[in-house]
């Protein structure tokens, strides 16, 4: 390990770990998403049938809170 100038070996040794670490976590991070990702999908295509019984019952009413937070999430692109 090279001695840096004003900089302790103990935090550049920590830095070093840090560094490290980012991968894994990194990895469950995208699996995390991928994973929130797919469990939405059963509820967009109910979101989809909510949407045409909406029509059907209530024109221009308004949805329940479910709907009010899938479009939410949708406009944010959490889900696809």
């Amino acid at each position: 390990m090279i001695r840096q100038r004003g900089v302790r070996p103990g935090i550049v040794r920590r830095a070093a770990e840090l560094r490290g670490a980012t991968g894994p976590v990194d990895q469950g991070y995208r699996s995390a998403v991928e994973a929130v990702r797919r469990g939405w999908v059963p509820l967009e295509l109910e979101l989809g049938d909510l949407r045409g019984l909406m029509e059907l019952g209530r024109p221009g009413g308004r949805g329940t809170a479910l709907l009010v937070a899938l479009r939410r999430l949708g406009a944010s692109g959490v889900i696809v």
